[in-house]
């Protein structure tokens, strides 16, 4: 859950390590519009959707070491989009999200950083 107010984040298009991918992390809302959960899009450099990827993540505060956050579990939903559980922000501060993607034998990673306020 994110705290109310503005997230400043850093979360769409964001190239992998080594340029093999790139992804967006894209809240999905309810009608309230509280954030419901969390959509991952990962794309070939060249904007197609990456066939069928595998993807690990997890969620750390970089500021505070001690606060280790979720490892979220996420489901291929199909056009290399995955519905993202149990990817929750309960502290302010600097949030970093690494995930691990895996597609036709290359590996690569990347990070999405966030603020919450």
């Amino acid at each position: 859950m994110i705290r109310t107010g503005k997230l400043v984040a850093q979360v769409n298009n964001v190239p992998s390590h080594n340029r093999h991918y790139r992804a967006s992390l894209r809240p999905e809302l309810t009608a309230a519009g509280q954030i419901a959960d969390w959509r991952v899009l990962i794309e070939t450099p060249d904007s197609r959707a990456a066939a069928r990827p595998t993807i690990v993540m997890q969620s750390w505060m970089p500021d505070a070491p001690s606060v280790v956050g979720d490892q979220p579990k996420a489901f291929y939903l199909g056009d290399g989009v995955f519905r993202v559980d149990g990817l929750r922000f309960d502290r302010a501060g600097w949030w970093n999200v690494s995930v691990t993607i895996s597609n036709v034998g290359v590996t690569d990673s990347l990070a999405f950083n966030l603020i919450v306020p």
